[in-house]
């Protein structure tokens, strides 16, 4: 099994997220303008906007040490959460997708996300597991994908002879008669009574 942690630099990923939600919410200080509203409204938007934004970011380096991904030979793992822990394990015979993602931020940080879609989850938007922060993210696409492949092509394969099964066709051919002529014989005996 091999296990891997995100990037240290996903916090700053994360970090500039929030503030790019926080910058973009500014132009709602305007409302100032408005002579009703004034600069107690400011205030009340500043200490709101501060409510979220000041535990989000002191979170978010612990909440980004809490994720750990791992590769088994049947199953991708994914664990993450501080209050609430998750653990998500896709086989890798249900795969039917590994997307890669590189927003802005992942691109100026060297990082990468990997999308992995199942077939049981194809009517969802979101992926099945994300593997966020990835700064080697082609190099664990491709053990993903190759495990992937490993897996399909091991359910492609004719199932093993068991010891003692029949496997000449001749004896079904045989067995398949004697139980027509049984049934035959049951429905018969139905039509004398």
């Amino acid at each position: 099994m091999q296990e891997f942690s995100p990037s240290p630099r996903l916090p700053l990923k994360y970090a500039l997220w929030v503030g790019t939600i926080a910058a973009l919410s500014l132009p709602l200080a305007l409302m100032a303008l408005i002579p009703e509203l004034g600069w107690v409204f400011v205030a009340a938007y500043l200490g709101f906007t501060m409510l979220w934004v000041i535990p989000t970011l002191a979170l978010l380096v612990p909440y980004c040490r809490t994720i750990h991904y791992a590769l088994d030979e049947r199953e991708l793992v994914v664990r993450k959460g501080l209050l609430t822990k998750t653990e998500k394990s896709v086989p890798y015979d249900k795969v039917t997708n590994v997307e890669l993602k590189r927003g802005i931020w992942d691109r100026l940080l060297g990082m990468g996300t990997l999308q992995v879609h199942t077939a049981g989850y194809s009517q969802q938007t979101s992926a099945e597991a994300t593997l966020d922060g990835l700064e080697d993210w082609e190099g664990i696409r491709r053990q993903v994908m190759e495990r992937v492949h490993a897996r399909q092509a091991e359910g492609e394969r004719p199932p093993r002879a068991v010891e003692g099964a029949v496997t000449d066709a001749s004896v079904l051919q045989e067995l398949l008669a004697e139980v027509r002529a049984i049934r035959a014989g049951v429905e018969g005996t139905r039509g004398d009574r």
